[in-house]
């Protein structure tokens, strides 16, 4: 992949920093696929309405 460069900057500079570069668009590639993977999901479980997901944190709060 061709990448900007800049004036003065080392050849070793350029190396390491064009490698970064793909790294980086290598690892938002994989967080949208995973995030891909996260939209196609089932729906979850639903609680019934008598159960709330804090229920536990009210009944362990000791000024209750």
């Amino acid at each position: 992949m061709d990448h900007i460069t800049y004036p003065n900057e080392s050849a070793d500079y350029r190396t390491a920093r064009n490698a970064l570069l793909d790294d980086e668009i290598a690892l938002r590639r994989q967080i949208e696929a995973v995030a891909a993977k996260r939209r196609a999901l089932p729906p979850a479980a639903k609680f019934p309405r008598t159960m709330s997901s804090n229920a536990s944190a009210r009944t362990s709060d000791p000024r209750r």
